[in-house]
């Protein structure tokens, strides 16, 4: 009966093959071929479901994950457009014939007919991948596979290109600092479609194969660029273009001028009160807007959005030696200022018939255009070191001072400094060099030009200075180590038979004006016999307290015995003088 229903089913003749395949079923129910011819007989008739029911019955009972039914049924599904019954037949094979390969490409034909696009690229990607020349038969597959895969993920979203780093500012601008040649970029592109390119200032750069997003780092040059140009395009010609402007930024950190309390030049500060807090009030310069002012860990004060601001904090001081300043810019360009207190000054000012007493010291040494010194840092700190045993509330050491610096100095600074902290005794010390010319005494700034007068600092700019805050003062002492500077000061010479001492403070009453000035030759010495003697008269003095008339009489002996040269000492001309003098007054 099998063998007529095969010869039936050849010549067409359907209902006869039919019936044939029929009977031999009944006779030898358990044959496989038997149900495979009659289904095909049935797909004829176009009894899919007929055709189908007779293979699930050689898969059930006779032959279980027969690749080449699954395959057929899986075929009859789809004719019937019952997808997920024929994905289920590809899984099969799939799963236990993973050489079948083809399976995977039919599979994925059905997960498009249920609009599952990821798990069809998903299979024609896998289909794609193994792939091989053992499998030339499925070249018009492989074929049809990669346009399946370019046309379900094609979309219309444009890549995503962002810089990570450097991190540009609101406006897309990168602000990179000035002293760089190259810079190094971060950047991330997201496209779910593959990349064609991406390019930075027109050059094209590798890619990452990842899908999603890339990261790409890239060390480029910024020299003569001012924009950063950052393009990238999918396969789908989605196209992105950013462009970021480039400002090249300055890298000087910012520059700390505190303004109250004041401090030297060396950091110190003399503090003149018991309280536990001060205000420290001060001002920043700056080519850039300031982004932080930190005074130990306390943020200061002050407009944001101003260049060069003055700032100000309150600061707890209690059991503390000084303070740290540190200041940024919106660049990061850093400074960081260390001041240390000195409380000498706060025991002081009650027991001092003179009043409250500075000493202001003046070290030029570092010359542009004339010869360098070392001796006046050495002189300040021999005579800060002699100072130390009297009644000193503030020691102001100023270094390495411009024209420009000293007259700011004098006719604000100073002046401010005087009224605002009610300072009764000043003396000002000058270490450099110095000039006297046409009966014209200089103090030579650290910019002065040599036989350039406009260049130097005339000691007449400090005299009148002195007259407009000599007021608030009742004893002024101005002491020139600085070759000839000083003659064009004095006008008369204390007599002889005057030497005030500490028996009679009528003296101490009485306002002063005075000078004592060295006369070497034309240039400062680095070893000055002049400052050493009086540091030493300071030192060796037995007395509870020593008056400037007995230094300036120790100093010019000492000058004379050393250098053949006689140092002047008298009033200043046209600052007011009742005869009174200077005394320093030992510590108790």
């Amino acid at each position: 009966f099998a063998g007529l229903a095969e010869l039936y089913y050849q010549i067409g003749k359907n209902d006869k093959a039919a019936d044939m395949i029929n009977r031999a079923i009944i006779i030898m129910p358990g044959r496989a071929e038997y149900y495979l011819l009659r289904s095909k007989i049935k797909v004829r008739k176009n009894d899919y479901a007929g055709a189908i029911a007779d293979l699930s019955e050689i898969l059930t009972h006779i032959d279980p994950d027969n690749p080449d039914i699954l395959f057929v049924r899986a075929k009859y599904y789809e004719i019937l457009r019952q997808p997920l019954n024929a994905i289920n037949d590809y899984s099969a094979i799939i799963d236990n014939n993973p050489e079948l390969i083809i399976a995977l490409f039919y599979r994925a034909r059905n997960y498009e007919q249920i609009e599952k696009q990821s798990l069809a690229v998903a299979d024609y990607q896998r289909f794609l991948s193994l792939y091989n020349d053992t499998y030339q038969m499925y070249r018009k597959e492989v074929a049809e596979a990669k346009e399946r895969i370019y046309q379900l993920n094609k979309e219309s979203d444009k890549p995503v290109i962002k810089l990570v780093w450097p991190v540009p500012n609101a406006s897309n601008i990168l602000e990179i600092p000035n002293k760089k040649d190259t810079l190094w970029l971060t950047i991330e592109v997201y496209d779910q479609s593959e990349l064609i390119y991406f390019k930075i200032n027109q050059e094209k750069t590798d890619i990452p194969s990842d899908f999603g997003t890339r990261i790409i780092r890239k060390n480029i040059s910024i020299t003569n660029n001012k924009q950063l140009n950052l393009e990238a395009e999918d396969i789908y010609q989605n196209y992105s273009r950013v462009i970021y402007n480039v400002i090249q930024t300055e890298t000087n950190p910012p520059t700390i001028h505190l303004i109250s309390p004041y401090a030297s030049d060396n950091g110190e500060i003399y503090l003149e009160t018991t309280s536990s807090n001060i205000m420290i009030e001060g001002k920043i310069t700056d080519e850039s807007p300031i982004r932080e002012i930190i005074i130990d860990n306390v943020l200061a004060s002050y407009q944001k959005d101003e260049y060069n601001p003055v700032f100000r904090a309150l600061i707890s001081i209690s059991n503390k030696d000084g303070i740290t300043i540190k200041v940024k810019d919106k660049y990061g360009n850093q400074t960081e200022k260390s001041y240390y207190f000195n409380r000498e000054g706060i025991r002081l000012l009650s027991s001092n018939p003179m009043g409250k007493t500075w000493v202001v010291f003046i070290e030029n040494t570092d010359y542009e255009f004339l010869p360098p010194l070392k001796g006046p840092a050495n002189d300040a700190q021999k005579l800060k070191e002699a100072f130390s045993s009297y009644q000193i509330n503030n020691f102001l050491w100023k270094k390495n001072m411009s024209k420009a610096d000293m007259q700011k100095f004098f006719m604000i600074e100073l002046r401010d400094l005087i009224k605002e902290n009610k300072v009764n005794s000043l003396m000002i010390w000058f270490a450099g060099h110095g000039k006297y010319i046409n009966e014209m005494g200089y103090w030579m700034p650290v910019n002065a030009i040599n036989n350039d007068e406009f260049t130097y600092f005339p000691v007449q700019s400090l005299k009148s200075s002195l007259q407009i805050y000599s007021p608030e003062l009742k004893h002024i002492l101005v002491i020139t180590d600085a070759c000839e500077a000083g003659p064009s000061f004095s006008m008369v010479i204390r007599a002889d038979t005057q030497n005030p001492d500490c028996s009679d403070w009528t003296y101490a009453s009485l306002r002063s004006a005075q000078v004592l000035t060295s006369t070497s030759g034309s240039w400062a010495a680095d070893n000055s016999v002049f400052a050493n003697a009086f540091a030493e008269a300071l030192t060796t003095n037995p007395n509870t307290c020593i008056s400037i008339d007995q230094i300036s009489e120790f100093v010019i002996q000492a000058v004379k015995k050393s250098l053949k040269q006689t140092p002047v000492f008298g009033k200043i001309a046209g600052l007011e003088d009742e005869d009174g003098t200077f005394f320093f007054l030992k510590k108790e």
